[in-house]
């Protein structure tokens, strides 16, 4: 690809990922230009914004020391309100730490209640995603009644974190067993979540080091602040990054022309499928799953559409209906639908709406493949017991 096509498309994606507060793919991208471009300092300006709104103001910093030109008045305005919240900031990283420290010596509730006075404390400060990790881990393990509110306050930089949606999927999977004559026991949701924290949490002690090793060490625990003043960061902009049209997205079915709508949009029916679908009303809700999958481009809640669309579709006996849409799913290229964590459990529905069309070996086949699988989990667990009730009756 020609290098100056390959910038372009680049800054076209940067600019979209800052548009739809996607900062970390923004951040990601940036990196990729990085490598081709040559304005290494609008780059790194760029990359300074978007670490402070992703809560982590020690890289941001670094950042900014590199800056020089015509950009270092706006870099110092920068670093002045980096430093006018950095007690805060080191008080929280601080209580992460603690937090941390509670989970190694076998006591998690008091990790919790630690941790959420720390976020009371710095409630105006950007948050890290590994503090957002923690915290949902641990409400999952000890509140789950207090887990759908705190992920729906979430940024949407984390709201799309692969381990949050895992474990906010746990906890709002519909049944996946849809033939009453194979009644299967589901697994409890927190045995899910449980298996989850020990599986994750464990990794999470290099965090608190790593927030603070990039250039200096600072006091793990200092008296936290009275007030914690607001970060105020204008959205990142770049005067020299052209707009540029986006390409027009693929189609959705090949039957008909897909009515797109806008991200913000998409969210709307999202949200109010899911209340549809958990009050029962499947028809409502598969009018607004079906808007939902059809936002400009793919976003953190598309998967989670797609699936609760499928399950509404076998809830009406639209079995045909379920399985196009486990067919789009998986054809499906953006980071969204490869890495959901809804990716296998929808290959469940699929078994449940082919043997509903009497389609049995094929059927049969994707529950063998998923019981199979190497990673165990809940999903290995239900393609288990649904294949052995199937051979059962035979």
């Amino acid at each position: 690809m020609n290098s100056t096509i390959q910038i372009e498309e680049l800054v076209k994606q940067t600019q979209r990922h800052i548009r739809q507060k996607q900062y970390l793919k923004a951040l990601a991208t940036l990196d990729s230009l990085e490598a081709v471009s040559g304005n290494r300092q609008q780059i790194l300006w760029q990359k300074a914004l978007l670490e402070t709104k992703v809560g982590r103001l020690h890289i941001a910093r670094h950042y900014l020391e590199e800056i020089q030109g015509d950009l270092r008045a706006q870099a110092e305005l920068l670093e002045k309100e980096i430093e006018r919240n950095w007690s805060s900031y080191t008080f929280l990283i601080g209580e992460y730490n603690a937090a941390y420290a509670e989970i190694r010596k076998g006591d998690s509730e008091n990790a919790l209640y630690i941790l959420n006075d720390a976020l009371h404390r710095v409630a105006d400060l950007p948050i890290s995603l590994e503090v957002y990790r923690m915290n949902t881990l641990l409400l999952a393990h000890h509140r789950p009644d207090l887990l759908a509110r705190f992920i729906l306050d979430l940024p949407i930089h984390a709201m799309e974190d692969r381990v949050i949606k895992r474990v906010h999927s746990a906890k709002t999977s519909p049944s996946l067993i849809e033939e009453q004559e194979l009644s299967v026991k589901q697994r409890k949701p927190n045995m899910r979540i449980v298996a989850m924290c020990a599986a994750i949490i464990s990794t999470l002690g290099l965090s608190g080091y790593l927030l603070l090793s990039d250039k200096e060490a600072v006091d793990s625990s200092p008296d936290p602040p009275a007030e914690v003043a607001s970060v105020v960061i204008a959205e990142p902009e770049d005067t020299k990054l052209a707009t540029v049209e986006q390409a027009r997205p693929q189609e959705l079915a090949d039957d008909e022309k897909t009515l797109f709508v806008s991200s913000e949009v998409a969210e709307g029916h999202y949200e109010d499928g899911l209340k549809d679908y958990r009050n029962g009303n499947y028809s409502r809700a598969i009018k607004s799953f079906e808007q939902a999958v059809r936002s400009l481009e793919s976003e953190y809640f598309s998967d989670d559409a797609a699936y609760f669309l499928t399950a509404s579709y076998m809830k009406e006996d639209a079995y045909e209906q379920a399985l196009r849409t486990v067919e789009q799913f998986q054809t499906e290229e953006s980071d969204d639908y490869m890495e959901s964590p809804y990716r296998e459990a929808i290959r469940l529905q699929e078994s449940s709406a082919l043997l509903k069309l009497n389609r049995r070996v094929e059927a049969i086949a994707i529950l063998e493949e998923l019981s199979k699988k190497t990673e165990i989990d809940w999903v290995n667990h239900e393609a288990a017991s649904k294949l052995k009730l199937l051979k059962d009756v035979e």
